[in-house]
This record gives structure tokens, C-alpha cells and sequence, in this order.
């Protein structure tokens, strides 16, 4: 059976070659422009899925190198500063103390040290308030700001006084460019006015005063001035003894020192008022409690180690027919307690039961201790807690982290007061270790106030705390070249990701340009073919072949 040809079959037919050849040369040509094989959805749609996905990976990974960057740079210079500035100072601190515990300096030789070591000293404190791209290393989350600034502080090496400075009952307030020696001339409870005498030479000339009881809200001070240098120490009600914040005895009275117009004695409990590093910045070891619709009858103190914040939930209960019903907490005696916790902030939930202690009531108050997982939460009841009243636990964070492998974080900043010591809240930090020589702060005040007012004793006893505080230093840069070997390991292995999904991804998306050559010329002369022979027959009629 023949099929009869028309003009126009042929027409269309012709046509849709032409296009269906000039199309696939066009894109062809498309793909030798871009370079990409893979230019709209339509093209692939399966490829375009593997295109946006390791592109999005791509672009994860060029985040973490640039963070990697970052915190190389953080502990590069964290680096240089504890293992090799800070060191080379404390080299030339512990060479002056070398010579100042010699027994033939004078009072003068000592004075010229002290000033070279204040000079010493207040490059410490700039080095420990470095920055880096503006911000403060060693601040915590405070990074804005520095992480030290020098002020004053007191020291005794008697162990009854220094234990009193330590407990951060004494405050001292002002500024003095020279160390003051302070001793009481007279016995006394520390609630009376006392006599007192003080000198800033070392010695040479001292002047008088009469301590005077101030009294701040509950607490009472015996308050000391020195020439507009003022010394606050906590005492109690009566007077009779000063306690720290375990209740141990630190003092039960003031005894009169012994008065020697040559000096300053190292045996007669006198108090120095010297240089300090006072820390500024965050830390790690507060937690925050705040109640949230507890009409203020409850107070919470919480304990322990808590990675981020928890959030609790009261509610009374009572059993009504045999089911539990949620109703507002009353304080009363054996109430039972239902409470909650959240770690994720509010999420899930964990719940526990408690009972308040027997004798509860709503005119008096009552304790209950909350067991979590990274510590305990101490409540204390008052009247009526409305139903779901919250408490929340805030850990203060100092850590500055980068996140340098997928949900890896490193921390690249430090705690000033848990590197170099100094003071903080009112007392001396780093007293945890139990080794005051670790606080190199304060081994430095120390010194400059034993310069100050020429006791060779104590310039003795600084060198084997400079060489404790050197070696400290030296284990907190160890510390830090750890994380910088574990930031150049997560670099390298970035780097190498980085490289597979750059081939990865030009397998799916990039052109092979040889292969392309090929195929457009293949396609040039299909195109061709199908002009040449359109052409002809097209312009065939019956009187050709008349």
C-alpha cells in the first residue's frame, strides 16, 4: 500500500529536522559558552539535585576553613604570648628578685628595682589585654572590653591576716603610685576605732589615723584611710571574730604590731596595700538562677557544672479519686511536690516527686533539694507557688568557639583570671589550686611591695613562686598548642574535602571540552545535511522529469 507525499508533509517534516538539529547544535554550543553541561533543571534533573547539593556543601566547607582561619589566628597569638612573651618578662622579674633577696641591697637598690618591676608588671597586664581583630583574648564573652585593669590590693605574710585578705573581706579603694605599709599601734576588736599608723616610703616617715566603723545594710566595716587610699574589712556584728565563707575563724582581734622606725618587719602582721591586676571578664564558675511566676515565695541556689541552661517547673498535687491533679503549691507540711526539668529548652521534659519537710507552713518556709544531672537546685517555699511557677538556671558562658569540623566546636579564647591569677570578686584568684605561686599576678604585686618597702625575706620567698607561675604559664601554653595541632588537623582534612567535592561536583556539572568539540562537529554537519537535502528535494518538481 503507497502513501501519498504531500508538499506540506514534507515541508513539516524538513522543518522539524532543521530544528531538532539547529536545537541540539545551540545547546552544544550553550555548554562550550558556560562550560557546564548542566545549565536549567530540565537538562538534568537528577544532576541539578547532586549540583545544589554539594554546592551547599561546598559552601559549608568554605565556612569552616574561614572559621579554622580564624581560630589559628586566636591561638597563634595566644601562643606567642604564653610561651614566649610573657615568659621572657617573668625571666627578667625573676633576675631583678635574684637580686633583691641579696642581703647586701639597701633600701635605695630595691626601690630602683621596684621601679623597673612596676614597669615589668604593667607589661604583663597589656599583654594578658592583647586583642586580636579587636577583641580581647583573655576577657571571655566580654571581648569588647579589657581583661584587666591595675589597681590596688592588700597581702600580709602572716597566715591569720593573709587568710583574712584571701576570704575577700578586705577591700581596698584608691590609687597609689608607691606600696603603703599599714599597722595597727594599738589591741582591739576590729568593732572599736583603733589606732593605726602608715607610711608609703618604707619607713622613713608615718603618719597617723583612727579606723571608724561604717555600717552598709547588715554588715559593718572597720574602715582605714590612707591619704585617700581607703581599706574596708568586713567584720561581725559584735566584733569578735571574722569569719570566711565556710564559718572558720580567720581573726578574733587586731593585735598591735610591732613598731620599728627602720622598716617594715616581715613578723609583725603588717598589711601592704600594692599594685594588682584586677580580672574585668567573664567566667565559667557562676550560675545564675532567676523564678519566673513564683509571686517572689521562692529563692533557689543551685551547685554544680551545668553545660547550658535548665529550666524548672513546680506544681502541687493532690490525688482526687485516686488520680493526680496539678494544683498550685501550697507550703504546707508534707505537700507533695511534682517538678520538671528541660535541658532543651523545653522540649522534653523529665519529671520527679518531692515532699516538703513535716512542720512546713505558709507563715514560715521550707527546703527541698532538687537532684539534676550536672548538680542540684536548692528551693526554699514560702505562702503559695502558683502552678507551673518556673526556676531557670543560667551557667554564665566564657567560652568564644568556632565551629571547625561539622558540629565540632573549639574554644579559642581564655579566662584571664584562670591563666594569670590576679583579682577577682575581692580576693585573689586562682586560690582553688591551693598554690598562691601559680597566681602570677599576685606574685608580682607581692614582690613590688616587698621592694617598696625593703623586705628581703620576702623578695626570697618571691623566686620560688616566680618559677611555680613561669612553669604555670607554661602549662596553659602547652594547653593552647594542643588546640592549635587539633585546628591544623581539621584544616588539613577541609582541605581535602574541599578537593573531592570540587571533583565531585565537575564530574556532575563541568563539560568535557574534547567531547563537546566532537559531538558540535557532528552536529554542524548533520545540520548541513539536513539544509543540503531539504534543499534539493524541495526544489523538485513533475517537470523535472518531463
Amino acid at each position: 500500500m503507497s502513501i501519498r507525499i504531500t508538499q506540506s508533509m514534507m515541508y513539516d517534516k524538513y522543518t522539524s529536522q532543521m530544528q531538532g538539529s539547529l536545537s541540539a547544535y545551540m545547546e552544544s554550543s550553550e555548554q562550550g559558552s558556560t562550560q557546564k553541561k548542566l545549565n536549567k533543571p530540565s537538562d538534568d534533573p537528577a544532576g541539578i539535585y547532586k549540583v545544589l547539593t554539594l554546592r551547599r556543601n561546598q559552601s559549608f566547607n568554605t565556612q569552616l576553613l574561614e572559621n579554622c582561619d580564624t581560630a589559628k589566628g586566636w591561638l597563634k597569638l595566644e601562643d606567642s604570648i604564653l610561651s614566649t612573651q610573657m615568659p621572657t618578662v617573668v625571666t627578667t622579674i625573676k633576675s631583678l628578685a635574684e637580686q633583691a633577696a641579696t642581703g647586701t641591697y639597701t633600701a635605695e637598690q630595691r626601690r630602683d628595682i621596684a621601679y623597673q618591676v612596676r614597669q615589668q608588671f604593667g607589661s604583663l597586664i597589656n599583654m594578658a589585654n592583647s586583642e586580636f581583630d579587636g577583641k580581647s583574648l583573655f576577657a571571655g564573652h566580654k571581648y569588647d572590653s579589657q581583661a584587666f585593669h591595675e589597681g590596688l590590693a592588700m597581702m600580709s605574710q602572716v597566715e591569720s591576716v593573709a587568710n583574712l585578705v584571701n576570704s575577700g573581706k578586705v577591700t581596698v579603694e584608691g590609687d597609689s603610685e608607691k606600696t603603703i605599709a599599714l599597722q595597727f599601734t594599738e589591741d582591739g576588736s576590729l568593732d572599736s576605732s583603733l589606732a593605726y599608723r602608715w607610711t608609703d616610703d618604707g619607713g622613713t616617715h608615718w603618719n597617723t589615723g583612727v579606723s571608724s566603723i561604717v555600717t552598709d545594710g547588715t554588715d559593718s566595716y572597720a574602715v582605714l584611710d590612707c591619704d585617700g587610699v581607703t581599706t574596708r574589712i568586713k567584720v561581725l556584728e559584735d566584733g569578735s571574730a571574722v569569719t570566711d565563707d565556710q564559718g572558720n575563724v580567720l581573726s578574733l582581734s587586731v593585735p598591735a604590731t610591732d613598731i620599728s622606725e627602720q622598716g617594715v618587719s616581715s613578723s609583725n602582721g603588717t598589711l601592704y596595700i600594692r599594685p594588682a591586676a584586677i580580672y574585668q571578664g567573664d567566667v565559667n564558675d557562676t550560675l545564675e538562677v532567676v523564678t519566673m511566676g513564683t509571686n517572689g515565695n521562692v529563692s533557689a541556689e543551685a551547685q554544680g557544672t551545668f553545660g547550658g541552661n535548665t529550666l524548672i517547673r513546680l506544681y502541687g498535687i493532690e490525688r482526687v479519686d485516686g488520680i493526680e491533679q496539678e494544683k498550685d503549691l501550697e507550703c504546707v507540711s508534707g505537700a507533695l511536690v511534682k517538678w520538671e526539668y528541660s535541658t532543651d529548652n523545653g522540649l522534653t521534659w523529665v519529671s520527679g516527686r518531692a515532699k516538703l519537710p513535716d512542720g512546713a507552713s505558709e507563715s514560715s518556709s521550707a527546703s527541698i533539694r532538687l537532684p539534676l544531672p550536672e548538680g542540684y537546685v536548692d528551693l526554699t517555699i514560702t505562702g503559695t507557688v502558683p502552678k507551673g511557677g518556673q526556676v531557670m538556671v543560667h551557667p554564665e558562658d566564657a567560652n568564644v568557639g568556632y565551629e571547625i569540623m561539622k558540629d565540632t566546636y573549639i574554644t579559642v579564647n581564655g579566662v584571664g583570671k584562670d591563666i594569670f591569677g590576679g583579682y577577682y570578686n575581692g580576693k585573689p584568684a586562682l586560690q582553688e589550686l591551693d598554690d598562691p605561686g601559680r597566681n602570677l599576678f599576685e606574685v608580682v604585686g607581692n614582690f613590688i611591695g616587698y621592694l617598696e618597702t625593703n623586705n628581703q625575706s620576702g623578695c626570697q620567698e618571691t623566686l620560688a613562686k616566680l618559677a611555680k607561675a613561669e612553669e604555670y604559664i607554661l602549662t596553659q601554653a602547652t594547653r593552647v598548642g594542643g588546640l592549635e595541632n587539633r585546628v591544623d588537623v581539621a584544616y588539613d582534612v577541609l582541605t581535602s574535602q574541599k578537593l573531592d567535592i570540587g571533583e565531585r561536583l565537575s564530574y556532575v556539572e563541568d563539560i568535557d571540552l574534547t567531547e563537546l568539540l566532537v559531538k558540535m562537529e557532528q552536529q554542524q554537519i548533520t545540520y548541513q545535511t539536513v539544509l543540503q537535502s531539504a534543499s534539493k528535494i524541495m526544489n523538485m518538481r513533475l517537470a523535472n522529469y518531463l
